[in-house]
């Protein structure tokens, strides 16, 4: 049941992006679609604050949980882990911490990053502003309220994290579910009105109106202990000499993990999502339109192929946390061939898409087939390392930011030269090396060693 919702949550992307992509070709210009998808990407930025920390928190509180019930039950159990708020675990792999204490910490930590999104907005309005598509009605209001939102949602990010990590797997993608559905119908509603720019501003503002009352209706007492936990101890790192029972050091646990995630979320930026802004400033917004359309589809296949992962990575934790190897292991292969299918499911489709509007006016809104092709191959060498980084990921380690980091930087030095002289075609030609050639290879050669590490510590 939990799968077939997290399909459902994910699989509505694609879905709502067919119909928004419709609707944008029939109420945006070619210019007006470039700024369209150019102010997403610029606003994608705001999640880098999150810098895996929301996912590092949901293993973390999931690998507790195994323990938890395992010392209780002397066993791991499958079912959804239940954990109480201020419930605290110890084990050598994940030390003592208070499940309150850490959501005041993730809660603090997105509070600073909301409001230096804020803070910068103004920036991505003068970068907005000052290229070939400024002075466009509705850019300043639509980056402005797109931008508030976005910092807004940010701040709202580890609450679905932390329901997930407590065993609330079904009722946070519920939430997501809700979210998804309002904001792209809100989407279409302002497009169809003649909104133009202020649609841009539509998903987030109702992924805040969703996340409010839920948060206030299910998760007030989870929300009053956390601020409880806050006040008791503001410090961000509490003492690592307390060694009594539910001492809490939460951040200190966590940074080690913390740093190298947020070095390959950094890098993640580099590889997907740049693209769009950069062509916009050295191609005008026409082609960055291109390849902001055709991106968005992409990724939402992505988002699609990722749920058989998504839905197994508490109970991947688990098993990790227990140093059940070959279990881990099973149930990573049977999620990891669901998602290899649906993903060439996806990429086919939208090859196909491309070939059949080529010679259509709606074809001039998407990229060439060739270039298609090209960075359906490029981003299924990304999907496949992303896979094998979840393996690691299951067990508490971030191993793969150096080899994120390398990809990044050739990615962008590509970028920077190919984009001027080629536009699109050159960046996909780009992606497709760097991901191939190196991203791929590299992160497969150190998921084989984390995999291997973690046989040897699960023999007796």
């Amino acid at each position: 049941m939990n799968q077939l919702l997290v399909f459902a949550a994910r699989g509505l992307g694609p879905v709502a992006g067919l119909i928004t992509l419709l609707l944008l070709n029939v109420s945006l210009d070619a210019h007006e679609i470039g700024l369209y998808y150019t102010m997403t990407s610029l606003a994608s930025l705001a999640w880098v604050v999150d810098l895996g920390f929301s996912a590092n928190a949901l293993v973390s509180l999931t690998a507790r949980a195994a323990l938890a019930r395992d010392q209780s039950a002397g066993a791991i159990n499958r079912d959804d882990a239940d954990i109480r708020e201020g419930s605290s675990v110890r084990s050598s792999a994940c030390p003592s911490v208070s499940v309150a204490r850490l959501s005041g910490v993730c809660m603090v930590w997105y509070l600073w990053g909301g409001l230096l999104c804020v803070l910068a907005s103004p920036l991505g309005l003068f970068f907005l502003d000052s290229g070939a598509g400024g002075g466009a009605p509705g850019l300043a209001a639509g980056w402005s309220l797109l931008a508030v939102f976005t910092a807004v949602g940010v701040v709202s990010l580890p609450v679905l994290a932390i329901a997930e990590g407590e065993g609330h797997l079904r009722e946070a993608y519920l939430v997501r579910l809700a979210q998804g559905v309002s904001g792209s119908l809100a989407t279409w509603i302002l497009l169809l009105a003649g909104g133009g720019l202020l649609a841009v501003c539509a998903m987030p503002l109702l992924g805040v109106a969703v996340m409010l009352p839920w948060l206030w209706l299910r998760r007030r007492r989870w929300l009053l202990a956390t601020l409880r936990a806050r006040s008791a101890n503001p410090a961000p790192v509490s003492d690592r000499s307390d060694q009594t029972p539910g001492a809490v050091r939460s951040l200190a646990d966590i940074w080690p993990l913390q740093w190298r995630s947020g070095t390959s979320w950094l890098a993640g930026y580099v590889l997907v999502f740049m693209h769009v802004p950069l062509l916009y400033r050295v191609q005008g917004p026409v082609e960055a339109g291109r390849m902001g359309l055709t991106v968005t589809l992409m990724n939402a296949v992505c988002v699609v192929a990722m749920s058989p992962l998504s839905a197994v990575l508490p109970a991947l934790a688990r098993a990790a946390a227990a140093g059940q190897a070959s279990a881990l292991d099973a149930q990573f292969r049977q999620a990891f061939r669901r998602s290899m299918v649906l993903y060439s499911m996806g990429g086919v489709g939208l090859v196909i898409l491309c070939l059949l509007l080529a010679h259509t006016a709606w074809g001039t809104r998407l990229l060439d087939p060739i270039d298609c092709m090209l960075l359906v191959a490029a981003m299924g060498c990304y999907h496949l390392a992303t896979l094998y980084a979840a393996h690691a990921r299951a067990q508490v380690m971030e191993p793969f930011a150096l080899v994120a980091l390398g990809a990044a930087v050739l990615t962008a030095l590509i970028a920077f030269w190919a984009a001027p002289r080629w536009g699109a075609h050159g960046i996909t030609l780009g992606l497709l090396a760097v991901n191939g050639l190196f991203y791929l290879p590299a992160t497969y050669r150190v998921y084989r060693q984390s995999r291997t590490r973690l046989y040897r510590r699960s023999l007796p």
